[in-house]
């Protein structure tokens, strides 16, 4: 049975195409998943005649699949389908084929594949064919990408937002160099002699403040105020550089409420054909927008070209957010305008078994963090959020190791302190 796994692995069928959104009607790559007769799992006791293949639409940075077979195929889908096998207890692998959106779900419809993995919007037509949705398990917004030297001008209607991040990370920063501060403060006061002491004590005030305004105390003779010293200046850095990205990473993740679709008469935007954002500008009667309909890639390339016949490139969010960075310094992406839809796997509906599984698998990994962290490394945010378990791991060790290695310190340096208070015995 192995050998015959190894054998299906070392067939498999390649193929190029368009890339396609996620209600794209053209024609695009296929990633498919086929089950391994050897599995030993409940999804089959309830269900009749399962398919052999789940199936999905390649879309960068969803999925990738490189037509030559030299790289493995990889992407948003394939880290999905692995945490799919975790939780279900699966054996699921993985080619790739030429397919539509459309086509994709007709096939799960007519039972040639069991299930759509990858992320399917809501759509009228689809709803009654003969499929299933499953629990949403991402959503998205749309947002648009501008030359940066256009962005403060031309798309001031898009307003800058406030950022709680951003505003939370500022405070810590504050909030622990004050701390350490003042600890360097206590523990130079604790090391120094008698008499020096109330010297430290008539400036604690303006050291108070200096601490404030960035500048730590100057002269610090003891090990625990060094070793503090060493410390905030670390996490200052450390803080300073999450503040940063935490301003980048909300300025595209939140709405500017005070955008105006009427804002945009005139203006030439460049989006893929079908994209849910046509869906959005139909709904809010945005019918004075002009578009020029062509992919993502080529949009933000005709962006920046002289005379360019559009102004900015619309589209999903997150996938905006990872294609600029190919552009960076020359394209920003502004906040996101509008919320959509969330995103579903397409399940037959004569599989309710493999259904009942899929969702709760899909809600498991949305409970224990791990769709979060597969979401946010699809646009390279895991330097802020961090997997909720890890996350809370690593503040907790930081804190009690801050805390003992300032304890022992301070405890050193009262010692060393009491110590030089004690009089020398005259030598005989």
């Amino acid at each position: 049975m192995r050998l015959w796994r190894a054998l299906h692995l070392l067939l498999l069928v390649l193929a190029v195409c368009d890339v396609v959104c996620g209600v794209d009607q053209g024609e695009g790559a296929v990633v498919t998943s086929t089950l391994s007769t050897d599995t030993d799992t409940h999804i089959l006791t309830d269900t009749p005649a399962l398919p052999e293949s789940f199936v999905t639409v390649l879309l960068p940075p969803y999925a990738y699949c490189d037509a030559t077979g030299e790289t493995e195929p990889y992407g948003f889908v394939f880290d999905l389908l692995d945490q799919l096998n975790d939780a279900m207890r699966t054996d699921y692998t993985i080619e790739c084929r030429d397919m539509s959106f459309d086509q994709a779900v007709a096939a799960v419809s007519d039972n040639e594949y069991a299930v759509f993995l990858n992320s399917v919007s809501l759509n009228q037509d689809r709803v009654v064919q003969n499929i299933r949705y499953s629990v949403p398990y991402h959503e998205s917004g749309i947002a648009f990408a501008v030359p940066c030297d256009k962005a403060s001008s031309d798309w001031a209607m898009i307003e800058p937002i406030s950022s709680p991040v951003a505003v939370n990370v500022l405070s810590l920063i504050l909030l622990s160099h004050l701390v350490l501060a003042n600890l360097m403060y206590v523990c130079e006061w604790l090391g120094s002699r008698t008499s020096r002491r109330e010297a430290y004590s008539s400036k604690a005030l303006l050291l108070l403040w200096l601490s404030v305004l960035g500048w730590d105390l100057v002269g610090i003779k003891t090990a625990g105020a060094r070793l503090l010293a060493f410390l905030d200046t670390l996490i200052a850095a450390i803080l300073m550089a999450l503040y940063l990205s935490a301003v980048t990473v909300e300025s595209v993740s939140n709405t500017s409420l005070s955008f105006d679709t009427s804002d945009l008469e005139g203006v030439s935007i460049g989006i893929e054909p079908d994209n849910a954002f046509w869906v959005w500008m139909a709904e809010t009667g945005a019918d004075n927008v002009e578009y020029e309909a062509d992919v993502f890639e080529t949009c933000l390339d005709d962006l920046l070209i002289s005379n360019s016949p559009i102004s900015a490139c619309a589209g999903d969010k997150d996938l905006i957010n990872h294609m600029v960075k190919e552009h960076s310094g020359d394209v920003c992406v502004l906040p996101q305008v509008a919320n959509i839809q969330g995103v579903y796997s397409v399940v037959s509906k004569d599989l309710p078994g493999l259904t009942k599984d899929i969702n709760v698998a899909l809600v498991t990994l949305m409970n224990d963090g791990r769709m979060d962290y597969l979401v946010n490394t699809l646009i390279d945010k895991e330097c802020i959020f961090l997997h909720k378990v890890t996350k809370w791991a690593i503040i907790g060790f930081a804190a009690v190791a801050i805390w003992l290695i300032v304890m022992f310190y301070c405890q050193a340096s009262l010692k060393t302190a009491s110590s030089r208070d004690i009089p020398k015995r005259a030598v005989p």
